[in-house]
Formats: structure tokens, C-alpha cells, sequence
């Protein structure tokens, strides 16, 4: 058990073949037209069992954690790792005094907090995630408009309990590429440099996916620093350097982020490992293929077999709850295995 006080503020196939294609063409988005929402700039402090947190910051508020009833002896914090550290409350000098604490990020990772009164451990626990701030940046760089689409409020901050299929589908994309990785012990699987990959712990493995290139093509558009959403991609590195019209599509990021990276989130797309923005005439088509249910596909429509040869046959998902733009194309289509008699587009998770 780790007590922690802050003293300060603080030749192998390639299993993907053609990069994926950033939403944005602009840095207007297609939202379908809806309206971003707009969030507090006041601390919101809510009770909660699970803290989602990130090296680039969180939303005013959600990093404290205050304990109710207030204690009347000595108030300490103890944590099972070191990711995280803590300090008094704003305008406080104890944790006693402000009956909590400002739970401050060290690293990425997973851990459990737990509270004293008087050296005496208290039975509830805490739980904090700190998923890598780089999976954060990706749903930003990738599909910030619909993200922000999908926002609940709730006190003029984005709810604790708020979701979003868009950005739970694409985590998970990225998180069952480092499965597959792993279970084939292979990180050029989908081209991530092998010693970043193995530099320590699962944010790495995130990061080296993320960042991934070869020959000069990026897995991920947004990453490209020639790619149109490669600003948005970098500022989310940070909440505080992102305009404020996108920080409620960050804040949801965040807990999307978070709860993919720890597993409390299911998969939506039951194992998708890619995914991109069809064209208006794409989409059509493959809206047309659902359909059917056939197990074939017009390669006019798309050819996902030539995209994963290896872990061919590819089915296409279009993912019921992800928005679609304003022309009507899903904002989103996405890639998994099939059998040969499954359909090769479905609406089906």
C-alpha cells in the first residue's frame, strides 16, 4: 500500500493495408448537424465510485474526491500503486480540512485509493483509470463531432454517466489490435514499432499502436502532421489546449477512454480491428448490402478482403448508434473476421 502526498501543484503479412481515413477533410466536422454542446467552466463535483482521469487533464471537479460524512479525525489517502498522487482540496491546507483530496495523475495505468479516518482504514475503495492520454487524442483527431453528438449533460458538465458508441467502438478497435498483437506476440501485425511496443505496460502497447507507420503511411490519419485533423489530434494531448468548443467531446473521450482501457466497457463491435469513412456512394451501397444479408460483395461497394487478405473473410459493420453525416453515409464503417456464410455487411453487433 503506497501512501502518496504531493508537496506541489502539479516478413511478416500486414494485416492492414490502407490507412484509415480521418473523418475530417476540414476543421469544421460533420456532426449531421447537430449542435456542440457547450460545457461549464466550474468545478462539478459529483460522489463516485470510479474515477476517470487523464495525464492531459480532466474536466474541473472530476479529479476530486470528497468524503461524506466529513471526517472529524485525521484524514489520510493511501493508493496501490503510484499513478496517481494527492493534494488539499483548493484553498485548503489538510485533507481534514477540505474533507478530500485532489487526486493528481502520475501515469497511466489502474489503481485502487483508499481513505483513513484517525489511522483507521475505511472499508470503501476508490477505483481510477488514467487511460493513455494518446487514445484520448485519437477519438479527438478521428470522430470529435460525433463524439460530441453523443455527449449527455448533466449540471452543465458531461454526465458520469454519459456514452458514446462512436468512441467506445473506435477504443475498442485499438484495443483488440494489442490483442491480436499479443495473441500472435506480434506488434508489425499492424506495422507498431516491436521496442515501443514492449517498453512497459499496456499504454505503450497503445501508444506504438497509435503511432504506427510504415513507409510512410499512418495507421491512424490524425497522427500524419500533414493530415487536416493532425492539430486537433495534438492539442488533445492537453484539455487546456483545446478550443473550448471541444471540450465536452473531450471530457467524453476521457470516460470512454478509460472504461475500454480497463474493460467496464463491452466491445460494440464484437472485435472489430479497423475501421474508416465510407464515400456517399459507398455508404449506399452498403447500406443496400445489409440488406441482403449476402455473403458477397460488389467490390464497387468496398473490397475488405484486399484490406485484411490474411484475416480474410472481412465482414462489414455498420454500427447502429454511431451518427451518420449530413450527406447520410455512416460516419463510420468498421472491419472484423467472418465466417464465409455470414453476410459481408451487417447492422448486426
Amino acid at each position: 500500500m503506497l501512501i502518496l502526498t504531493l508537496t506541489g501543484c502539479g516478413s511478416i503479412t500486414d494485416y492492414f493495408t490502407k490507412p484509415f481515413t480521418s473523418l475530417f477533410s476540414n476543421d469544421d466536422d460533420d456532426d449531421g448537424g447537430a449542435t456542440t454542446p457547450t460545457v461549464t467552466d466550474e468545478p462539478v463535483v459529483e460522489s463516485t465510485a470510479k474515477y476517470a482521469l487523464a495525464m492531459g487533464g480532466v474536466a474541473p471537479g472530476r479529479d476530486q474526491l470528497v468524503i461524506d460524512p466529513a471526517p472529524t479525525q485525521e484524514l489520510t489517502f493511501s493508493t496501490t500503486s503510484d499513478i496517481v498522487g494527492f493534494l488539499p482540496l483548493s484553498g485548503k491546507t489538510t485533507f481534514t480540512e477540505g474533507s478530500g483530496a485532489q487526486i493528481v495523475p502520475q501515469k497511466e495505468g489502474t489503481t485502487t485509493v483508499h481513505y483513513s479516518e484517525g489511522g483507521v482504514e475505511n472499508s470503501t475503495v476508490y477505483s481510477v483509470v488514467i487511460p493513455p492520454q494518446s487514445l484520448i487524442q485519437i477519438l479527438i483527431g478521428e470522430a470529435r463531432g460525433q463524439i460530441a453528438d453523443d455527449v449527455t449533460l448533466s449540471n452543465d458538465a458531461v454526465a458520469l454517466t454519459s456514452r458514446s458508441t462512436t468512441a467506445e467502438a473506435i477504443a475498442w478497435v485499438v484495443r483488440n489490435r494489442v490483442a491480436l498483437i499479443d495473441s500472435k506476440n506480434n506488434p508489425s501485425l499492424f506495422k507498431a514499432d516491436a521496442t515501443a511496443y514492449a517498453s512497459g505496460g499496456d499504454a505503450a502497447k497503445y501508444n506504438a499502436v497509435i503511432s504506427a507507420i510504415s513507409d510512410g503511411v499512418y495507421q491512424f490519419s490524425p497522427v500524419d502532421p500533414s493530415d487536416d485533423s493532425h492539430d486537433e489530434y495534438q492539442n488533445a494531448e492537453a484539455r487546456s489546449f483545446l478550443d473550448k468548443s471541444l471540450y465536452a467531446a473531450y471530457d467524453q473521450s476521457v470516460l470512454s477512454a478509460a472504461f475500454v482501457f480497463n474493460g467496464t466497457l463491452s466491445d460494440p463491435t464484437n472485435g472489430a480491428f479497423g475501421f474508416r469513412t465510407p464515400t456517399v456512394d459507398e455508404g449506399l451501397c452498403l447500406d443496400l448490402a445489409a440488406q441482403s444479408s449476402s455473403p458477397t460483395l460488389l467490390a464497387s461497394c468496398d473490397d475488405p478482403d484486399a484490406r485484411f487478405p490474411t484475416l480474410a473473410p472481412i465482414q462489414v459493420l455498420i454500427l447502429p448508434g454511431v451518427p451518420r453525416l449530413s450527406d447520410g453515409r455512416p460516419a463510420f464503417i468498421f472491419y472484423r473476421a467472418r465466417t464465409i456464410t455470414e453476410p459481408a455487411v451487417t447492422t448486426t453487433p
